[in-house]
């Protein structure tokens, strides 16, 4: 019988790459709001009055990318749910 252990570098990376990831995600909108000035914003009656044509195409590729990681993470969950089936139907010999 084998033993499974966590791999120390694996678990280095993924925890590195989940806290870079959570940075750069929080960064961007404060970023945003750093620039902002608050006092037009609020004066505005219009939600998009202050987005700029930049801003708005920015918006429109995070939504875009995010629909494609969301995609990818849902096929991958139904190939690896098809592959736990496929293991547990194997006969393991004992």
């Amino acid at each position: 019988m084998t033993e499974t252990t966590i791999d120390g570098r694996v678990l280095a990376f993924a925890s590195l790459a989940s806290i870079l990831t959570a940075f750069v995600c929080g960064i961007a909108p404060a970023a945003a709001l750093w620039r902002m000035n608050v006092q037009d914003a609020l004066k505005d009656s219009t939600r998009m009055a202050t987005a700029s044509p930049r801003a708005l195409r920015a918006r429109g590729a995070l939504v875009t990318i995010e629909l494609a990681l969301a995609s990818v993470l849902v096929v991958a969950a139904i190939l690896l749910v098809k592959s736990l089936w496929r293991i547990t139907a194997l006969s393991t010999g004992l």
